[in-house]
């Protein structure tokens, strides 16, 4: 169960898209945790489908059912999840599935965990005529929001502020691998335009190949004793997909 949560988290950070992994009732969950956490941090979209002991059986003492986590196995998940989604009917699964893939890549990725019971599981449900998750189905159009008009008045303001720089330095964490799906052309191309050193956290490395001649490498950890380095130096810095060192 360790080694599928592993799994399905590398195939995310490979391809950038969510990855899903199926584990068993109590230790499985527990067991994938530690990827999940992992995802979270490094906002990874991924989702964990886990069983659960059957509908009747839930009221039950532990005691009578192996590896189950009673009444706490959303509170566990929560812990290291986005979201933890309990379906209650087989007719559901299918669509708590669907909206756990929406969740773990919509807004910040991370990972979702879906907790099934064994018995819905097994139980028979009609065939939905609807197009699978991520097919070729219409799309409804997007309408500019007066929030999306207030970010580009943002967005605007930075690149003015940036452009005023003489010593601008970007920093790339994790989240940038995500949003830039041209990858390290785009930062490459933006650090070239404002002439401005990269310095990526461990989740980003390999963003900018640091045999760029403005890449400084991952270098995040030793930034903030470095009192005479660039970082202490330049008048800007561009946070992308990672928060301000202390």
């Amino acid at each position: 169960n360790l080694q599928r949560g592993f799994m399905a988290e590398g195939y995310a950070r490979s391809t950038g898209r969510a990855g899903v992994a199926c584990v068993v009732t109590g230790v499985g969950l527990t067991n994938a945790l530690t990827p999940m956490a992992s995802a979270l941090a490094d906002s990874v979209p991924m989702v964990v489908v886990s069983s659960q002991v059957p509908t009747f059986w839930a009221d039950m003492p532990a005691r009578q059912y192996n590896h189950f986590l009673p009444h706490s196995s959303q509170g566990v998940a929560s812990s290291a999840a986005k979201r933890s989604i309990s379906v209650a009917s087989a007719h559901d699964v299918a669509a708590a599935v669907m909206e756990a893939l929406e969740l773990a890549q919509s807004g910040r990725p991370g990972p979702v965990h879906v907790e099934v019971p064994v018995d819905l599981l097994r139980a028979p449900v009609p065939i939905d005529p609807a197009p699978p998750h991520g097919s070729s189905a219409p799309k409804k159009e997007r309408v500019p929001s007066a929030a999306s008009a207030s970010c580009r008045a943002q967005l605007s303001e930075a690149a003015a502020q940036l452009w005023a720089c003489e010593r601008p330095l970007i920093l790339a964490g994790g989240g940038a691998t995500n949003a830039l799906r041209g990858g390290g052309k785009e930062l490459a191309a933006l650090a070239e335009a404002l002439q401005a050193p990269v310095i990526t956290t461990i989740a980003a490395k390999g963003l900018l190949d640091e045999r760029h001649d403005l890449s400084l490498g991952t270098r995040l950890h030793i930034l903030p004793h470095d009192e005479e380095g660039m970082f202490h130096k330049c008048d800007g810095i561009l946070l992308l997909g990672t928060q301000q060192p202390q």
